[in-house]
């Protein structure tokens, strides 16, 4: 075919169409992985780390709250009251210590901030699909997949243990 020859109307809509298709495929392949396996797996971090975090804080303040109970009762012996007064204290500290070097507030803010940003490229590749669904054209749908993993290297941490 030759430059000057026109290419039939039909055989360029079905490409057009064609090629729509396949970034909306892409984008909505983009959309799911975002979402499903990415935003909702931190999300769920990020609830498992806060979780743990309160219920330390509550076994502490209930550790505290019964060393002073115990305090207030006349009905235990001087003794057992002194000893108490040694223990509570040293197991308050040691469940804090262990609460600090854990850092779970601190991992579920990184998760929280990781979710954020997988929520983020999904609702970007949900409006690129609504702007190929509607006739507009896209010619970066590489360039989504291209932020995103950019984005996730540089902002997502690679590896978030419990301890």
């Amino acid at each position: 075919m030759t430059s000057t020859e026109k290419v039939p109307l039909l055989s360029t809509a079905k490409t057009a169409a064609s090629l729509t298709t396949t970034k909306t495929t892409t984008l909505s392949t983009a959309k799911s992985t975002f979402t499903t396996e990415s935003f909702l797996r931190w999300k769920r971090r990020a609830g498992v780390f806060k979780l743990a975090n309160l219920i330390v804080t509550l076994f502490i303040v209930a550790v505290q709250v019964a060393q002073v109970v115990i305090f207030q009762l006349n009905v235990i012996p001087t003794v057992t009251r002194t000893a108490i007064a040694t223990i509570l204290p040293s197991i308050t500290s040691a469940v804090l210590a262990i609460q600090l070097k854990l850092g779970w507030g601190e991992k579920a803010i990184k998760c929280k901030k990781s979710a954020k940003l997988y929520n983020k490229l999904a609702t970007h590749a949900e409006y690129r699909m609504a702007v190929a669904e509607a006739g507009g054209e896209l010619s970066d749908s590489v360039k989504v997949w291209n932020t995103a993993l950019i984005s996730e290297t540089t902002q997502v941490p690679a590896f978030l243990s419990a301890y």
